[in-house]
């Protein structure tokens, strides 16, 4: 793809509505379904090393701690992700169980990801950003499509595909895809006893009832076992099924339906039993353009049912609970100098079980002095809302022990967020595109541990509070047309506070645990005969407790087309050193070993 191209992709993040992500008043950046092709990666969590401000690190053989401007933790709970519309948030513990979600990655048009607030339309939970995989119609994948591969670490890995049509604006397409990983290791070299073995299928319907009318129907199914050492393996399994209708109408306004159903059992002995039911339904309508104004609103309403066993390390009291979730928004786009000038003013509504009624309103400018400069600017509030765990929960080390370490709270509240935002994207050459993005970040409400004398509990509560700020940087530069190259820089500063009075045993390390500089660099380069080459550096600063040393690593791939039909890759991971820890968990953190392995796609 070259720059041009990339340039005027589009994406719906922002506004839910398609536009130019290059003029967007927010931070965002796109990887394409190049990019993901080029990647070599295996399973979804992966693709996100390229993304420029995200910072990726898996913990486990299956686990990744994922976030963008700071509070990194195993579950990442201020980060928004979708899947085609669908929320894998889950609001047992908050955050994304990634070591369960995958999907056919070839299947993939593009990976949008927001840094901050910017798409706070998406609800609550879109604290520090969204990560949305948006896949391909299914007339865009007809055909048969075979891929798998082996390696080192990659143990082995395989998928097919296959597409067609029904009737004369119908199309279809089905697939089955497996993942066996092998044990990540601790420091002295023993195996953590950690494998992955995963196998999913799912299938995507899309018809064209009418040139106004797009109706899609999919759905998926999965199986996930995770060794845990000597310990009983854990077992995850579930499914969704999605339905989607969009009406387009002669005025150019849009009515989108979308509703869908997710189930998922995860039992992990000894430690946490849930089984999860899922349903969502929401309407967003874009209103027809009226003289200078662009709306668009929706309402969405959400039903999440739980059942959990006790007797566990977790333990939830009531042990089953239903939450709902109503809520709506609403947002206009204000042209006040046609091609110049826009202001963006908007709001998301909701009412929870936990919190009741919640508001998280966003003002934004872009100003485009040129057509190949944009600036901008914005503020926004954003919350984080409470879950099962820091409501309902308790935990001891083992059900046989008398004392409970730590416990949720009914008080806990809604984490919140005022953000400042700037950003300056400019194109000042046909090769070359810059975008620079700063933020200040004021929290309130954070999560803390706290005790009450006498009593050794630990209690979950809202006493910190504190300012985040940093800029981001991302520079790419074509300098031939079989050459890209894509560099990016982050910088985070962190200054946070607990109230007085409050004595956190983990001084909130286990919240914060982030890194004040990353950096990624990658190479893209196509040479004669259909040969690849794609190198992909990226750096990351020491995380200071549990503390991980910072590092450099560098992944290759290289690729061979052969004929159109085939493609032939090998793939290197983490080629700079033997193992290293990439983020901790616990005061043992795992390393990831260095590996390669090769990977064969045929499509006809």
């Amino acid at each position: 793809m070259s720059l041009e191209d990339l340039l005027e992709v589009q994406v719906i993040s922002v506004s839910r509505s398609l536009e130019d992500w290059r003029t967007a008043p927010t931070a965002i950046s796109v990887l394409t379904h190049d990019d993901i092709r080029r990647s070599g990666a295996v399973r979804m969590a992966e693709i996100l090393r390229l993304a420029p401000g995200i910072h990726v690190g898996r913990d486990a053989g299956s686990g990744y701690a994922i976030n963008a401007r700071g509070f990194s933790s195993a579950v990442g709970n201020k980060m928004e992700v979708l899947l085609d519309g669908r929320s894998l948030y889950t609001p047992l513990f908050a955050g994304v169980s990634w070591n369960i979600q995958d999907t056919f990655l070839l299947d993939l048009d593009r990976v949008e990801t927001v840094r901050g607030p910017g798409a706070v339309l998406w609800g609550a939970n879109a604290v520090n950003g969204v990560i949305n995989f948006v896949s391909k119609s299914a007339d865009e994948t007809q055909g048969l499509l075979v891929s798998g591969g082996s390696g080192t670490e990659e143990h082995g890995f395989a998928g097919i595909r296959y597409g067609g049509k029904l009737g004369l604006d119908s199309y279809y397409r089905a697939y089955f895809k497996h993942v066996s990983r092998d044990d990540a290791i601790f420091g002295n070299g023993a195996s953590v006893g950690d494998s992955l073995r995963q196998s999913q299928g799912g299938f995507r319907l899309d018809s064209f009832l009418s040139p106004a009318d797009h109706v899609t129907l999919q759905g998926d199914l999965y199986f996930d076992r995770t060794r845990r050492g000597a310990r009983a393996p854990a077992r995850y399994e579930g499914g969704n099924l999605l339905g989607r209708w969009q009406r387009s109408f002669a005025d150019d306004s849009r009515l989108h339906v979308q509703t869908y159903y997710d189930r998922n059992v995860s039992n992990v002995p000894a430690d946490f039993y849930e089984d999860r039911n899922t349903a969502e339904l929401e309407l967003t309508y874009r209103f027809p353009s009226l003289d200078r104004h662009q709306l668009v609103a929706g309402v969405v309403y959400r039903h999440s049912a739980d059942e959990t066993r006790n007797g566990r390390s977790y333990v939830f009291t009531p042990p089953s609970r239903t939450i709902r979730l109503f809520g709506g928004f609403a947002q206009d786009e204000i042209t006040l100098l046609p091609e110049r000038l826009t202001l963006t003013v908007g709001s998301k509504f909701e009412n929870n079980d936990f919190t009741g009624f919640e508001m998280q309103p966003s003002v934004r400018l872009a100003f485009r002095p040129t057509p190949r400069q944009t600036l901008w600017t914005s503020i926004s509030r954003a919350v984080r809302t409470p879950t099962r765990a820091e409501h309902d929960a308790y935990f001891r080390p083992d059900y046989t022990y008398p004392l409970i370490l730590f416990r949720g709270d009914r008080s806990f509240d809604s984490e919140t967020l005022v953000a400042f935002e700037a950003g300056y994207r400019v194109r000042p050459d046909e090769n070359l595109f810059v975008d620079l993005a700063v933020f200040l970040n004021r929290y309130d409400n954070l999560r803390t541990f706290s005790s009450e004398p006498p009593d050794p509990t630990l209690i979950l509560r809202n006493a910190r509070e504190g300012d985040t700020a940093g800029a981001e940087l991302m520079i790419t530069w074509q300098p031939a047309s079989w050459w890209r190259l894509t560099g990016s820089y982050s910088y985070l500063h962190e200054d946070l506070r607990f109230e007085s009075g409050i004595v956190d045993p983990t001084a909130g390390f286990l919240e914060t645990n982030d890194a004040p500089h990353t950096a990624k660099l990658t190479s893209a380069i196509n040479l004669r005969n259909n040969v690849e080459i794609d190198l992909s550096f990226r750096y990351v600063d020491r995380l200071p407790f549990p503390y991980v040393p910072s590092y450099l690593e560098l992944d290759v791939r290289l690729g061979w087309r052969p004929t159109e039909a085939l493609e032939l890759s090998l793939v290197g991971r983490n080629l700079l050193d033997a193992s290293h820890p990439e983020f901790a968990a616990t005061i043992m953190p795992v390393e990831i070993e260095r590996g390669a392995y090769f990977q064969i796609t045929w499509h006809h």
